[in-house]
């Protein structure tokens, strides 16, 4: 945006004078400049104030994108993934998504990475904003589709989506492969734990034939844990990690001779709410939830032992309560799920997430 300063007499300092201000993308609507300062006099007429962005109509190759997904990603709290292709001999170049909630405001923008949208699928990365108030279960929104470094409004589509993946849970791809420096043949075994150190996916890979081997485990959106060893040294650079169809990965290198270990979250922003839990721990209940990096916990009898597990089912914290409430600080442990147990002749838990 770019305002004009003239000077109608009088003391003339800075003026004649030109500013031009960065105001980014808006959305559609009338908008009021306002000129204030110190010693500043503001003697347009009122309808130069005024302005009106409009969204403008789509282009007739809008028509040919196929949005075939949108949806939170699956290893970070930060990105929403859209996958599209193009029908049509428009290129679309050097394209930028923004996604709107149902109110106007920004729930996501991508940083412009393609030359152009081609008739292969592409998976775009959107950047959560960080005020965003991400919406869970059905929403419907406004997605717009800019070209040119954000310089031309092409397309504008109305969705209404669920960003969290369907179903009770979805496949994670474990795998090994062999970047080079000899040919490996090898076993690995693998395991996947939650949060509670249960296991919920286990299995063999093997390396031979084909330098890269996969497995499929369908899980829920939670905290695991993935782990991994082979009999013996194999040599080769070998990595592993998990993904998934759309081609979102986390890797690591392998060190041969030692068991590999990924820690990692599965569509968090997905995970089961909040930072409270009321579920019933032990017959007689208890309430947990976290605040303010404190864990409150109350029942209606005596809690005797209190003790946090991590992810991992090491101990981190212990107490020994003589009361029905207790009040535990968290602010030394990080971000993340952990599992609070009550003996009390049987072992009960329940999970909790500090942010």
């Amino acid at each position: 945006m770019t305002v004009n300063c003239a000077d109608l007499g009088g003391l003339a300092v800075i003026v004649p004078h030109t500013e031009t201000v960065q105001i980014g993308q808006l959305a559609s609507g009338t908008y009021t400049l306002v000129i204030t300062g110190t010693a500043t006099g503001d003697f347009a007429p009122q309808p130069e104030h005024v302005f009106t962005v409009s969204g403008g109509p789509n282009l007739p190759a809008c028509d040919s994108l196929v949005i075939v997904s949108i949806e939170y990603s699956a290893f970070t709290d930060t990105v929403i993934e859209l996958t599209v292709y193009n029908n049509s001999a428009v290129l679309f170049d050097y394209p930028g998504f923004i996604l709107f909630d149902g109110n106007g405001d920004t729930l996501a923008m991508e940083t412009v990475n393609y030359f152009g949208i081609g008739q292969n699928p592409q998976v775009h990365l959107l950047t959560i904003h960080p005020n965003a108030n991400l919406p869970m279960g059905s929403f419907s929104g406004t997605l717009e589709l800019w070209t040119g470094f954000y310089v031309d409004h092409a397309c504008t589509f109305n969705i209404t989506e669920d960003l969290c993946p369907s179903g009770p849970c979805s496949d994670a791809i474990v795998y090994i492969e062999n970047t080079g420096g000899a040919f490996v043949v090898s076993s690995f075994s693998w395991t996947i734990t939650d949060s509670l150190a249960n296991t919920v996916g286990a299995g063999q890979l093997q390396l031979g034939n084909q330098q890269y081997d996969t497995a499929n485990v369908c899980l829920p959106p939670g905290t695991y844990t993935l782990s991994m060893t082979q009999p013996n040294v194999s040599g080769g650079q070998l990595y592993f990690g998990v993904g998934t169809g759309s081609g979102t990965t986390l890797e690591d290198f392998f060190v041969q001779g030692s068991t590999n270990v990924m820690n990692f979250e599965f569509y968090p922003v997905c995970v089961d709410g909040s930072t409270s839990v009321h579920e019933p721990v032990g017959e007689m209940g208890a309430n947990v939830s976290v605040l303010n990096d404190v864990l409150y916990v109350s029942a209606t009898r005596m809690l005797g032992s209190v003790r946090v597990y991590d992810a991992q089912g090491r101990i981190l914290i212990t107490e020994q309560v003589t009361g029905s409430s207790a009040v535990i600080p968290l602010a030394r442990l990080s971000s993340g799920w952990y599992v609070l147990s009550l003996a009390d002749g049987s072992t009960h838990g329940v999970r909790f997430v500090k942010p």
